[in-house]
Order: structure tokens, then C-alpha cells, then sequence
């Protein structure tokens, strides 16, 4: 947003410079009726007369230059201006490099995922970091199932944020995004899920106040290695 800013043009300033006033005309000579009027006298008053008119034509182009140039510094800052007020899209990832498996040590990870195929039920989460008075517009994630029998069931993938403030009870989150972690089907490639209902709670990201995650509550069926969870994207606006 600075840069913009740089680009900003004070036309105020630029105003202030102008001069509407007209050059005083002094006669050097005056002539009274009867009174034999001399060439050099009258050339005199003429040359006082051209030089007035010669100032004022300069201060004219002077201020049709600077009405010029006002213009097209409103023009750029109305540029600027537009830009500052543009609504931004941005994508933050949820890469699957920061959850943190604390306490499901069967929980595995390659390139394409996280799965286990020891256990049917893992519980992680990853931290969110986004700027301050974001406004988050959704939020979708990514899995594969790819195996006939064996499927997501029952868990559920949160946006959420718990409170930093003195005195904030423990364990307690606000949902802002809800998706429901349930697959069917064996279908080669990414799944995208998102929230059904398209509601978003809590949709500011308030950093004075609150931390935010990403939690995955894992269901499986089966514990198989086709089951696996890729990460998330979450859409927000500055």
C-alpha cells in the first residue's frame, strides 16, 4: 500500500501557485489639452502599456501550464486512489508440512499427503497466519481416496481461533470454517471439500486477540495409505 502512497501527488500544493491577478500599469507621462505631446513621451507610455500586457500574457501561459499539470496530478492521484481502494484476493496454503502430529506417531507422510495405516483416527492441526483485517471469504482442502472399500468418515476439517487474552479459559475455539471430512467412491487425483453451507463465522482476523489454526479430525474406515489428506487453501481479501 506504501508504494501507492509514494505516488500520491499533493495538488494542493501545486494549486497555490497560481496567480489570477493582472500586472498594474504604470503611465509615466500625462498630457494635458494644449500641451504638444512628445514622440519619446508617448513612445514611453506605450512601451509601459506593452510591458504590463507582455507580464500579464506570461503569468496567462504560466497558469494554463499549471492548470495543465494540477490536471494530471488529479488524474494520477485519482489512479493512486482507485488502487488503495481495490479490494485484494489472496490465497493463503495449508501445507501439510506444518501440522504438527504431536501424539499420533503413525501418522506418515510423503509428497502427495499425510496417512496411516496403522490407526483410523488422527487428530492435527497447523497454525494460520494471516494479516491483520484480513477477511476470510472460504476455505477448501484437499484429499485423495482412491481405494474401493476404504474411506474418510465422520471427522471434520476447522478453520478456527482460540483466544490470546489474559484470562481467556483453555481449550476453547470459535469456528470459522466447518467442513465435513466424509469421502465415498474411489476417484483417482484431489478431492476438493468445502464448508456446504457456505457460512463463515467470525470472518476478520482479529491478530491482537486471537490465534488461528487449521484442525484436521481424521475418521477412517480403514487404515490404508490411499486415504490422505493434502492440505487446505483459504481464500481471503485486504
Amino acid at each position: 500500500m506504501k508504494k501507492y502512497l509514494k505516488n500520491i501527488i499533493i495538488v494542493a500544493g501545486s494549486c497555490a501557485c497560481l496567480s489570477v491577478l493582472a500586472s498594474d500599469v504604470t503611465i509615466p507621462n500625462s498630457f494635458s489639452a494644449g500641451t504638444p505631446a512628445r514622440a519619446s513621451e508617448v513612445n514611453d507610455n506605450f512601451n509601459a502599456v506593452k510591458a504590463a500586457v507582455d507580464d500579464n500574457d506570461a503569468r496567462i501561459t504560466t497558469n494554463s501550464n499549471n492548470i495543465s499539470t494540477n490536471a494530471a496530478n488529479i488524474s494520477t492521484n485519482s489512479d493512486a486512489i482507485a488502487l488503495l481502494n481495490q479490494v485484494s484476493n489472496k490465497i493463503y496454503p495449508v501445507n501439510i508440512a506444518a501440522f504438527n502430529n504431536a501424539g499420533y506417531p503413525n501418522l506418515r507422510m510423503n509428497s502427495s499427503g499425510l496417512y496411516n495405516t496403522v490407526d483410523l483416527t488422527d487428530i492435527v492441526q497447523a497454525p494460520v497466519i494471516l494479516p491483520d483485517g484480513a477477511t476470510v471469504t472460504g476455505m477448501n482442502c484437499l484429499v485423495r481416496d482412491n481405494h474401493n472399500t476404504a474411506n474418510f468418515n465422520g471427522g471434520s476439517i476447522l478453520l478456527m481461533r482460540v483466544s490470546v487474552l489474559e484470562g481467556a479459559p483453555p481449550g476453547v475455539y470459535q469456528s470459522m470454517v466447518d467442513i465435513d471430512l466424509t469421502t465415498s467412491g474411489n476417484l483417482n487425483g484431489l478431492r476438493s471439500l468445502t464448508d456446504e453451507d457456505g457460512v463463515i463465522e467470525n470472518t476478520v482476523i482479529d491478530n491482537a486477540t486471537y490465534m488461528y489454526y487449521v484442525r484436521f479430525w481424521i475418521q477412517r474406515t480403514e487404515a490404508v495409505s490411499n486415504l490422505m489428506i493434502s492440505g487446505c487453501r483459504i481464500q481471503y481479501q485486504i
